[in-house]
């Protein structure tokens, strides 16, 4: 630099680091300093700038020359390194280096550059070697632009030459050679592959980690040149080939130098999977390549069960989940694991999750492999109850379950949902009982056939009106018997009066949807299923005498908490009359009763706290008195309480069949306490959110799993599970 000026103290502070903005002392120097479009491409001007090659180890300064071929540069220099180094050095008293180390600025706009400039960077420790680190730039800004721009590079090397990959077998060991390319200075730091412990290193002052992942060898004064051969062991979870240990090298506190550290497990416990039709029995087998010391243990794929393992010293647990074989020194023999499978699983499913381990007497894993159990293709039987003329069973999720006549004509088709049940209401095919024929098809299979009796009993039948009843109200309820999955008509002379469809419990309902006229009266009961109808008559008289029904609150109830700014009020009340909800100053929500006699009125305010409201009704054209109904209760936003239960406690043990439950939930809501395939117990929660119900049938002995499902008045569920066990005399 033939021509140079001193940059005074207070200049020097001010300047922006990392970056060419100018501070006001610096506007003299740097004019207009904000980015421009380059006055050459980046690599046009090269010829006027030179820079020497980096070449280095990770935390130690590499000394490069910038110098200037063609004579000379005017205005500022600004150096940029390379992505993962910082400039720790340069030879010029007045450079400003950024605090992040990134970036320096050196000299004024009026400066010229002709001698050259050392500079020192540093790889920092957390960038990995070897590579090359790309994005180092020298720039010369002159007036607030880049004239000419140079791009290096840094290129890292590492100080480790190699790691040798041992291969080995779970229960065994296998060594991993560390060699040096050059001298590495402070401790090492060896971080074991996935699936391996460390087990010993050559080297007196290592430490290694009770879990065995990570040892500490040396000192920061160690140099370290010779080999070192790290000794691994498999931790019995995983097999194949894993690339992500690590040998550090740690010098000050900071990573300077790594190499991955690898290995090969190869798997001890060979597994067999196993293929078993559906209601069959079948095994899968563990074979070991190496005889193994220590504790054997099996966990059965999820969803299966073991019946028998070929071992006498293997003990299954009573759910059949587990087997536990105990310790031998030399486990060694082919192990058959035997599972029954039920009738009503797919073909295809394949169930995973099955463990063969061998522990040491502390617990540590020596080996482990998994296995799965697939299920065949051969389609099994359903299996079902009769009930008048309804099939009820069980089968394969998905598959479709056909009833047919000795005609092999369709009577009923279903297909079983996914907890594997099924139902068909069978058409009426005459009076008495009846045989069918039932097989369920799964993909392109389909299963033997069974046989299945069924009654259909009389057809349809009525029980009310009974014959010759007087009826008193506006509206008639027919009530009756049929075959289930029919449909009922009451036929008038020239109108259906009402139809309904005949429920699972083999009754039917209907309520008259025309005017019924008073005195006596005759209708037809027809019953609609299948091909076959089934008739009969009905005789009562109507004497049905106008009067208004009074309005009554059915929701919100007494006391209830609800959790909306604005609730719907439900009730009861005479059809077509006009409804009010109201408190002490103003209307809250306005209605219609409608043809039933029910009414909704959604509240038009916000409400927040606690209320007493009135609803008053008013009969459509004054047929009939003004009746009022009032209600208290309260308004808490949010959501409802969650549901608790208190006993049984959560893995108690109980000493009684008939278990009563009980905990906290949101008032008024309805507990149910479910089984794994039917209700067991149900309650409200009273108004202080408590409830207890009993269950409803007895217990046997042993662990349940239950859940304690809270629905609320607004049809909100919440649940919680519950577990315990029963053990009674």
């Amino acid at each position: 630099m033939s021509v140079r000026k001193t940059m005074t103290a207070a200049a020097l502070c001010t300047v922006a680091l990392g970056s060419l903005i100018a501070q006001p002392a610096f506007a003299e120097t740097l004019v207009d300093p904000s980015p421009k479009a380059s006055t050459t491409n980046n690599q046009t001007a090269a010829a006027d700038i030179a820079i020497t090659a980096f070449t280095g180890y990770r935390g130690t300064d590499v000394e490069g020359t910038v110098s200037f071929p063609n004579g000379k540069v005017e205005g500022q220099l600004k150096y940029t390194a390379p992505e993962g180094t910082i400039i720790t050095k340069i030879d010029t008293s007045d450079a400003v280096i950024s605090a992040d180390k990134k970036t320096a600025i050196l000299g004024k706009n009026t400066d010229t550059w002709t001698l050259s400039r050392k500079v020192s960077l540093q790889a920092v420790p957390g960038t990995s070697a070897p590579a090359a680190l790309t994005g180092g730039k020298i720039e010369v800004i002159k007036d607030g632009s880049v004239t000419k721009k140079l791009d290096f590079n840094f290129t890292l090397n590492t100080a480790f030459a190699s790691t040798s990959i041992p291969s080995f077998v779970q229960g065994l060991t296998g060594t991993s050679t560390v060699k040096f390319a050059k001298n590495v200075f402070g401790q090492l730091k060896f971080t074991a592959p996935t699936g391996t412990r460390i087990k010993a290193i050559n080297y007196s002052t290592c430490t290694i980690s009770p879990d065995g992942l990570t040892a500490l060898c040396g000192v920061n004064t160690d140099t370290w040149g010779a080999d070192r051969i790290v000794t691994l062991e498999s931790d019995g979870t995983q097999t194949g080939t894993f690339t992500d240990g690590k040998v550090e090298a740690i010098y000050d506190g900071q990573i300077r130098d790594s190499i991955a550290l690898k290995a090969t497990i190869t798997s001890n416990l060979i597994p067999t999977d196993a293929v078993i039709n559906a209601g069959e029995e079948g095994n899968a087998m563990i074979k070991f390549t190496k005889n193994l010391d220590g504790i054997l243990q099996f966990v059965a794929p999820a969803g299966t069960k073991f019946t028998s393992i070929n071992s006498p010293y293997c003990v299954i647990s009573a759910d059949g989940t587990t087997a536990d074989c105990g310790h031998q020194p030399n486990w060694g023999a082919d192990k058959l694991l035997s599972f029954k499978i039920s009738a009503n699983v797919a073909p295809g499913t394949v169930y995973t999750g099955g463990i063969a381990r061998v522990t040491d007497s502390s617990g540590k894993l020596i080996s482990s492999a998994t296995f799965k159990v697939t299920v065949g293709n051969k389609v099994a039987k359903p299996t079902f109850t009769a009930n008048q003329n309804v099939l009820t069973g069980t089968g394969i999720p998905g598959a479709t379950v056909n009833v047919r006549n000795d005609a092999n004509e369709i009577l009923g088709s279903k297909v079983v949902d996914t907890h594997g049940n099924w139902s068909i209401a069978v058409p009426f095919q005459g009076n008495g009982t009846r045989t069918v024929n039932v097989s369920q098809t799964f993909g392109t299979g389909t299963s033997d056939t069974a046989l299945a009796t069924l009654n259909f009993g009389q057809g349809v039948q009525i029980s009310s009106p009974a014959a010759g009843e007087t009826v008193l109200t506006e509206k008639v309820t027919f009530t009756g018997t049929g075959t289930v999955g029919a449909t009922v008509y009451v036929k008038g002379a020239t109108k259906d009066i009402c139809s309904a469809e005949v429920t699972t419990s083999g009754t039917w309902t209907c309520v008259s949807t025309v005017p019924i006229p008073n005195g006596p009266l005759t209708f037809g009961i027809k019953q609609v299923s299948g091909t076959i109808d089934s008739n009969t008559t009905i005789s009562f008289t109507h004497k049905y005498n106008p009067v208004s029904t009074p309005v009554k609150f059915t929701s919100p109830i007494k006391d209830e908490v609800l959790h909306t700014l604005r609730p719907l009020f439900k009730g009861i009340g005479q059809p077509g009359a006009a409804i009010r909800v109201y408190g002490t100053s103003k209307t809250v929500a306005t209605a219609t009763v409608d043809v039933n006699g029910n009414w909704e009125a959604p509240s038009t305010v916000d409400l927040n706290g606690d209320y007493t409201l009135n609803v008053e009704q008013t009969p459509a054209g004054g047929s009939g008195a003004v009746t009022r109904d009032q209600v208290s209760f309260k308004i808490r936003p949010g959501a409802s309480a969650d549901v608790t239960v208190t006993t049984p406690g959560q893995n108690s043990t109980v000493n009684t069949k008939r278990v009563t439950y009980s905990g906290k939930g949101e008032p008024f809501a309805t507990i149910t306490v479910n089984g794994t395939t039917r209700p067991v117990a149900s309650t409200t929660v009273d108004k202080d959110g408590n409830w207890t119900a009993t269950g409803t049938f007895d217990l046997g002995n042993g662990g349940y799993d239950f859940v304690v499902t809270q629905q609320d008045r607004a049809g909100a569920l919440k649940h919680v599970n519950l577990h315990f066990t029963v053990k009674a005399s």
